[in-house]
């Protein structure tokens, strides 16, 4: 499944990604359908919740049913793919088999959306986005539209010379531009400054990615302007990679990377708040996709809240715990996988009481 960006306010484009890829991925589907989709979380054109487990490649099926009973109701998903491994359906039904909800997706002859299409349970089109893209294959714009065919929001890329974004423009109904995105780079595609005005091209903010060999930090010079830098350290047996941001009023929020040596296996993250108060530490075995502990903790350094999770011999997640703020577990999520690793069945528990059941079926 191919790579997607978040989406702010129609169509968006993550900073970080700017600076890492001279190929900017694809707009991302419609709000709306986010919605409806990022219920199940099962192999959708989505950016799912970071702790979602199920987000891997279909394989060989053509076909996935998602089986959903909890104590009020039941409900199945149906995924259906192409021979590109590309979801091409999604349809959400109840018990009694009527549609609730369904979508479709379209691609080009590069595997790219082309349309996707959002019905209700009467298989009327509740609404539509087109995409579009230039010949060497860069997403040139998306424009959503509701069911009457009439546009509700346009996001329009424009590329630099060596095909990087240079801003992405913003409409909403009638065409009207509602806001302006624009990027400066060091070289490159590598991201340098990054600069947002509302429609009537006041600037609303502006982040200086520009920062010297050693990671200093350059002040801000307008209460418009951040400054974001990053650098790394050895500590001990540790690589350190560490994030600085300065905020409008130059006060300064970091973020703490840990890696152990010379593996660069990603240990911990640690996040602190603009008084440098500890805000958020979370431990992994190894790397992102595998986070043991997570702690969000209050100014006093007591717990807010925080989640557990535990895998198998095979690195698979077979446990994840949500915790209260006095330690106590909150509810559970279960795993489990067929011997393809593919999981089969989802029980929730909310205390010590199971609440839902989902069961995974696969077809070739």
């Amino acid at each position: 499944m191919k790579h997607l960006v978040s989406i702010i306010v129609g169509i968006v484009i993550t900073l970080p990604m700017l600076s890492q890829t001279k190929r900017v991925d694809q707009f991302d589907v419609p709000w709306q359908v986010r919605m409806y989709t990022n219920n199940t979380g099962y192999h959708v054109p989505i950016l799912s919740r970071i702790d979602n487990p199920v987000q891997h490649d279909p394989g060989n099926y053509k076909k996935i049913t998602y089986h959903h009973k909890n104590k009020k109701r039941e409900k199945t998903t149906v995924s259906e793919f192409n021979e590109n491994k590309d979801i091409t359906a999604l349809r959400y039904t109840n018990k009694n088999g009527k549609w609730i909800n369904k979508l479709e997706i379209e691609y080009n002859d590069r595997g790219y959306y082309q349309k996707v299409t959002l019905f209700n349970h009467r298989n009327k089109m509740r609404l539509w986005a087109d995409y579009a893209y230039d010949e060497s294959g860069l997403p040139i714009s998306r424009t959503d539209y509701n069911k009457r065919g009439k546009q509700t929001d346009k996001g329009v890329r424009i590329y630099n010379e060596n095909g990087c974004v240079d801003q992405v423009q913003f409409y909403g109904k009638n065409d009207r531009q509602t806001h302006l995105w624009k990027y400066s780079y060091q070289s490159e595609c590598q991201l340098a400054e990054f600069f947002s005005y509302n429609k009537k091209g006041k600037l609303l903010s502006h982040v200086d990615y520009n920062c010297d060999q050693e990671g200093e930090r350059i002040k801000a010079d307008s209460k418009w302007e951040t400054n974001y830098c990053t650098w790394k350290e050895t500590e001990n047996d540790y690589l350190v990679e560490i994030t600085e941001r300065t905020d409008k009023k130059g006060r300064v929020i970091r973020t703490i990377r840990k890696y152990s040596l010379p593996d660069t296996a990603l240990v911990e993250i640690k996040s602190f708040d603009k008084k440098d108060r500890l805000n958020v530490i979370s431990t992994y075995a190894g790397s992102h996709d595998m986070m043991l502990t997570y702690r969000k903790v209050k100014h006093n350094g007591k717990l807010r809240n925080g989640s557990n999770r535990s895998y198998d011999d095979q690195k698979r997640l077979v446990i994840e715990e949500t915790v209260r703020r006095n330690g106590e577990i909150k509810n559970r999520y279960e795993y489990d996988y067929n011997e393809a690793n593919y999981i089969t069945s989802i029980r929730y528990y909310y205390k010590d009481g199971l609440e839902s059941t989902t069961k995974v079926e696969y077809e070739l």
